[in-house]
């Protein structure tokens, strides 16, 4: 069985890393997730990720923010230098919230129709977790108490953000109808299947 090292921002990218590993080959065992708090830690450590991915495949996932796009953003962290071919360094666009907007049915599902109309091309918005609660602002009063941070907190996300979003990953959002509005999505979960079937 291959194995594979995780190496993401927080907890809501690592579920999703999860779900996208699992989807493309069920037969992944994945030794570790490296996650010690957002961009920081895993842009300090490319060279650390660069290493390990010589003996084992690593998954490192981050979110393109406000860097010009996904090319420069890994041309800067890698300081210009060529990555081993089983480090799959990919970038969403722009968070990691596009990836789950793209599943229309199962965000409708998770916020209730009152929502409206979604966003058909999420990798094209400005701040896709800000739009993300925005939405969750008409959802059933349960769900909307869990996502959004109460009046004078310091978060933006309420409590629950994390687990409700991570349960939604793994039991309700669709991969493939997420991959057909999110082309850095697609990308990525091609490049992991690419690396299951030279294994």
């Amino acid at each position: 069985m291959p194995g594979i090292y995780i190496a993401t921002e927080d907890e809501l990218s690592t579920s999703i890393a999860q779900k996208i590993i699992k989807s493309a080959s069920n037969d992944f065992d994945i030794y570790d997730v490296l996650c010690r708090g957002g961009y920081g830690y895993l842009k300090s450590h490319i060279q650390e990720f660069s290493n390990l991915a010589r003996n084992v495949p690593v998954f490192l996932m981050t979110d393109l923010d406000n860097n010009e796009c996904p090319p420069s953003l890994i041309n800067n962290w890698s300081k210009g230098r060529r990555l081993p071919e089983n480090l799959i360094f990919r970038v969403c666009v722009k968070e990691v919230e596009s990836w789950l907007l793209a599943d229309h049915d199962g965000i409708k599902s998770l916020l209730g129709p009152r929502i409206g109309k979604l966003n058909d091309d999420p990798d094209t918005l400005d701040d896709p977790k800000r739009e993300l609660l925005k939405l969750a602002n008409k959802a059933p009063r349960r769900i909307k108490n869990e996502l959004i941070a109460e009046e004078g907190a310091a978060a933006s996300q309420g409590l629950g953000y994390n687990l409700v979003l991570s349960d939604f990953i793994e039991k309700t959002w669709d991969l493939d109808a997420a991959c057909a509005r999110s082309s850095s999505l697609n990308r990525a979960y091609t490049a992991l299947t690419n690396l299951r079937a030279r294994l």
